[in-house]
């Protein structure tokens, strides 16, 4: 297949990988990569979800498509004060919902009560957590929601008080868990209020078709109170998993926007003016379960992750620019150098195996690793397979699940070993290590140590920024020494993307806001 598709890019477009002409004036095609498990932005837990949300809904404040900046969204202007522990947003009079409602300050506060409600039992309640009295109320210690800093004092006016001094705060009220959802659609219709027949959005897009693993169908939402920017009337998400099929769609010109293809390509597609390439600010790395035996042993974990040649699968397979990974933070934050975990030591690996009881790998239980359906994920699991059978002696099974089913799975924490990447919520090392603040949430591992949740409270409490770094550091190395997580590179992003499409720019986040993205028919031109 790879070769055929080789010979068949070979034709008179040569810089550029595929077919070239404008055939869709104002649509926009894009790989999703799989399927989303949901639209409703107070639950969703996944890039995949996110993706979409990003287009049918606004918060606060928005992303600027280039440097992820905060930028004004349903907020017009902001204050802040008492060393960011209090904001005072003031709302656009003319922010409307897709159903002609105005968009107030009240769901604003309705949303992210919602999200922190226990009964809600959102993945990202902890994104809230800088708010006062957030934590008790999400823990059930606090029932009443009218003690949180959450406050609407007209239609327009919202503030919100912090325990803890936020200075990223914009960059949260900018993700899709703290975006508005609109009452009377979610008490109306339930868990179903996300259907295209009963949706109500605010964002520059609106839902108008979902058809299960075929496609997910915007439209230009014609009451976004900047809609005179949109230039797209319809974007179209593909939920592509498979590797290959993305890259034969792209190529005879069916979508616009690939996020992924065979590993087995990029040596040919580097070659492309198609291939847009960025670092990531996101981690691969594998998710442990401590509670099974006997991966409940520090030194196991340890054996595991030292058996693992990082190198020669950033290097000899994956070979699209990322990086060996031996912390959970990536080192892109210049002000934050990350703890490290021990590099591939083979020998060292086996020692400490031994150490466990396992000499030679005898008496060791055979390891699941499970992986959700991806060739590059099933490749990256062979390579793991291969080297822990070398290294430890010891015997490991795949296992493959759909990506809904796996996400369940997971949450459940029904594995031994699974891969997992995280793409930093905002920009700051804090996005990826309270994860581990929680055991539910987006943990799942059954890890939890006090002294690396005490270490991060004290870091989050910290106005001071060379201490609350020393102190994330800290947490950093206790995280890198115990490995319910092991590591393995730092994203790199290497999308295609057709000549004609403007607006799409890469970014840490592999973020790309649609509102101000358009079709370019005289792009030769227009260079």
């Amino acid at each position: 297949m790879i070769l055929s598709l080789l010979l068949s890019s070979c034709h008179p477009n040569g810089d550029w990988f595929g077919e070239i002409a404008v055939t869709r004036k104002d649509t926009l095609i894009i790989d999703n990569g799989a399927e989303p498990e949901t639209l409703d932005p107070n639950k969703m837990k996944s890039h995949s979800d996110g993706n979409i949300a990003n287009q049918i809904f606004e918060g606060l404040t928005r992303y600027h498509p280039k440097t992820l900046k905060p930028l004004p969204g349903v907020a017009k202007s902001w204050k802040i004060s008492n060393g960011f522990r209090k904001f005072i947003f003031y709302l656009r009079k003319n922010a409307k919902w897709s159903s002609g409602r105005a968009v107030t300050a009240h769901d604003f506060v309705y949303s992210w009560r919602r999200l922190l409600a226990p009964a809600t039992a959102s993945s990202y309640s902890y994104f809230l957590f800088a708010i006062k009295n957030a934590v008790e109320y999400n823990r059930g210690k606090i029932k009443d929601p009218s003690k949180l800093g959450i406050k609407a004092i007209d239609d327009h006016t919202l503030i919100v008080t912090l325990k803890n001094p936020t200075p990223y705060f914009l960059d949260l009220t900018s993700f899709s868990s703290t975006y508005p959802v609109p009452r009377e659609a979610v008490e109306k219709h339930g868990d179903r209020w996300t259907r295209p027949e009963n949706i109500i959005c605010n964002g520059p897009f609106m839902l108008s078709e979902w058809k299960m693993h075929r496609h997910i169908i915007l439209k230009k939402n014609t009451k976004y109170w900047d809609k005179d920017v949109v230039k797209l009337k319809k974007v179209v998400f593909y939920p592509i998993e498979d590797q290959g099929s993305k890259l034969n769609l792209y190529r005879s010109g069916e979508i616009d926007y690939a996020s992924g293809y065979p590993t087995e390509m990029v040596p040919f597609l580097k070659k492309k003016k198609d291939m847009l390439s960025h670092p990531g600010w996101g981690t691969y790395y594998y998710k442990i379960n401590v509670t099974v035996k006997p991966l409940n042993k520090k030194i196991v974990r340890q054996a595991l992750s030292m058996a693992i040649d990082r190198e020669t699968i950033v290097y000899n397979l994956l070979k699209q620019g990322q990086l060996p990974a031996y912390s959970l933070t990536p080192p892109y934050f210049k002000a934050y150098q990350p703890a490290m975990t021990d590099k591939y030591n083979p020998l060292k690996a086996k020692a400490l195996l031994a150490k466990a009881g396992f000499k030679n790998g005898k008496g060791f239980p055979k390891l699941v690793i499970m992986y959700n359906t991806s060739e590059n994920h099933k490749h990256i699991a062979e390579v793991l397979q291969k080297m822990w059978e070398k290294n430890l002696n010891i015997k490991v099974s795949l296992e493959n699940q759909e990506w809904k089913v796996y996400l369940k799975t997971t949450e459940k924490m029904e594995y031994q070993i699974c891969r997992m990447g995280w793409i930093g919520d905002y920009l700051d090392p804090a996005t990826f290590l309270d994860i581990f603040m929680e055991k539910k949430g987006n943990n799942n591992t059954g890890w939890y140590n006090r002294r690396y949740i005490s270490l991060m409270n004290r870091a989050l409490r910290s106005f001071d920024i060379r201490k609350r770094y020393s102190l994330m550091k800290k947490a950093e190395k206790i995280l890198m020494d115990e490995l319910p997580i092991i590591p393995i590179y730092f994203y790199t992003y290497n999308p295609l993307i057709k000549p004609y499409v403007r607006g799409i720019y890469g970014n840490l986040r592999d973020e790309h806001p649609l509102r101000e993205v358009w079709i370019d028919p005289d792009w030769r031109k227009n260079k």
